[in-house]
């Protein structure tokens, strides 16, 4: 991977240094990175989980709601609410 970083700690999803800066929140701001990667990973498995019988009626259908709400709320800009 071409410009990738190669030492210290970095975000996986989005590249940001995770070395401590002050006044700096990219810890935050790459956790919130992180959730809305597994929120995505979470979507992208509900149709396979409900095709092998792993969910209960209806089940896809609320989960997707509420893993919906969340990346509105992850993705709302600081002190809106979605």
């Amino acid at each position: 991977m071409s410009g990738a970083p190669t030492s210290g700690r970095f975000c996986w999803n989005c590249g940001a240094s995770l070395t401590p800066d002050p006044g700096v929140r990219t810890v935050t701001r790459c956790a919130v990175c992180a959730e809305l990667t597994h929120l995505q990973y979470l979507f992208n498995q509900l149709e396979q989980w409900q095709a092998d019988g792993l969910l209960a009626e209806g089940a896809a259908e609320t989960l997707r709601e509420r893993y919906t709400a969340r990346r509105e709320t992850l993705l709302a800009p600081p002190g809106v609410a979605p």
